[in-house]
């Protein structure tokens, strides 16, 4: 497939890309903002038809399920049945493709319903998505939020490549109108500027660092498939290790995503908000694919409790269907359960804090805020390990590893090289000393106030970005899928 569904290739970089920009500025500057749509969405089918051509038919089946539905809640009075029917037939068609890929996951060995590291994709590209971005727009027909755009309005806001796949979930009231907006119209140099670094420092993240990352969680977890169990210090290193991949593979997608749509001036979500600055497991959660959060937080946890639902028990059941999107399998259920129990013992913690002083907790000093990020941190490693394990068993053999410290001494898995010890601590500056794509761009894209590490048309930011596409394109050719296109 030569454009992989993704933005880490030659193909979309250097030939989709710029064919697509040109043509799109070529419409926008002669105010036929409707042709720019035409074209943007027939960019958008050769983009997931080229992906993924064989399975298709679910994103046009659902396209036009949705549309259906929606023009039928437009026009009756008694919507909440007909909400129900889509909602439920949208949920069970994600189901059934989630069912598929579980059986044929195990039936071809390439996972034990845990964490699978295949390159072959055995669900339709961005079903997740697509689906969760449906059902709020159905929310938000039924409830007057939104009028019923044209067919190919709604198809452009479905299938719009950069957050087709792996998103953010967008709203039809914050990207419809948009398209009638100036900002679109324009097709302005700064945005161009912008969403090309932005969309260069995205790539950088996931071919330079995320890539390399991988590596090392790769040796460290694959030893399972030879025999050979994990010591301390390997055990460590793979969770810790795997957080860095996850965390820079995800956010140079959602980097990428923002960065493709502001060139196009079109403006989406931040996904990510640097979820390892958080101070507790609630904060990370939200900060952590933040589309996906609110909108279980908004479909899932709020009806759960309006429905009458304790609190304890709609926070428990919001975390298990978090944890089953990401899989069917043990791993990701037993990830799921844990993820709620520590979610409530963050609430019902800050809840007695409330109750004794009238604070949510104790005002935290600079030094405890710091060991509390750490603590969270390595609590969300210890998480991890049952995100990654390719089985149940593995998973529990790499906690006794870690916990055992007779298996101090480094395993079969070999000691770290320089080069590995060297991107860890290139890692830990990024994530905890730097500020992130949102701060960085602020300025451009909301027209806040510049600061010191602002993104500026200068000499320096032309020549930073350069240097980084080069590298790109020099380990481009060795990049893998983002870890995301499994979910």
């Amino acid at each position: 497939m030569w454009l992989s569904g993704t933005f880490n290739s030659f193909w979309f970089a250097l030939v989709f890309l710029p064919i697509t920009y040109l043509g799109y500025r070529f419409f926008a500057k002669r105010d036929q903002p409707q042709a720019a749509v035409l074209w943007l969405l027939a960019a958008s089918v050769l983009f997931y038809l080229a992906a993924q051509s064989t399975l298709v038919w679910p994103l046009l089946a659902s396209l036009v399920f949705n549309f259906a539905c929606a023009h039928w809640l437009a026009v009756t009075q008694n919507r909440s049945w007909l909400l129900g029917v889509g909602v439920v037939t949208n949920l069970a068609f994600l189901l059934y493709f989630k069912l598929n890929v579980l059986a044929a996951c195990k039936a071809t060995a390439a996972c034990d319903g845990g964490f699978s590291t295949s390159e072959q994709i055995l669900i339709p590209l961005g079903i997740s998505f697509f689906t969760f971005q449906q059902i709020a727009f159905l929310v938000d027909v039924s409830k007057d939020r939104i009028q019923l755009p044209r067919i190919d309005r709604y198809a452009l806001f479905v299938m719009f490549f950069p957050q087709l796949v792996i998103g953010p979930i967008v709203h039809a009231r914050n990207i419809l109108p948009q398209l009638d907006g100036a900002r679109f119209r324009q097709a302005s140099t700064i945005d161009l500027a912008a969403g090309v670094s932005l969309f260069v420092l995205g790539l950088f993240k996931k071919v330079v660092i995320a890539d390399e990352a991988a590596i090392l969680v790769t040796r460290i977890f694959g030893s399972y498939a030879t025999g050979e169990v994990p010591g301390f210090l390997d055990a460590w290193t793979g969770a810790i290790a795997f957080q860095f991949q996850l965390y820079f593979d995800f956010s140079g997608y959602a980097d990428m995503a923002v960065g493709l749509a502001l060139m196009f001036g079109l403006l989406i979500p931040f996904s990510f908000d640097s979820p390892h600055k958080s101070a507790d497991r609630f904060e990370v959660w939200r900060r952590w694919n933040t589309t996906v959060t609110e909108f279980f937080r908004q479909h899932v946890f709020k009806p759960l409790i309006r429905r009458g639902v304790p609190p304890w028990a709609a926070l428990m059941l919001t975390a298990i269907a978090s944890g089953l999107w990401h899989g069917l399998g043990p791993t990701f259920l037993v990830w799921s359960l844990t993820m709620g129990v520590i979610l409530l013992a963050v609430h019902y913690r800050k809840r007695w804090f409330l109750q004794r002083g009238g604070v949510d907790q104790p005002p935290a000093s600079r030094a405890r805020t710091a060991v509390l990020i750490l603590i969270t941190f390595l609590v969300t490693s210890l998480l991890g390990i049952m995100f990654r394990a390719p089985s149940f068993d593995a998973a529990i053999d790499t906690y006794a590893a870690m916990f055992a410290l007779s298996t101090l001494q480094a395993s079969g898995v070999g000691a770290l090289t320089v080069r590995e010890i060297t991107l860890l601590l290139i890692c830990t500056v990024i994530i905890w000393a730097a500020p992130n794509a949102k701060q960085i761009f602020a300025a451009v894209i909301h027209a806040t106030a510049p600061t010191r590490m602002s993104f500026a048309l200068t000499a320096q930011w032309a020549i930073f970005i350069g240097v980084a596409l080069a590298i790109c394109c020099v380990l481009m050719s060795r990049t893998s899928r983002f870890v995301y296109l499994q979910f």
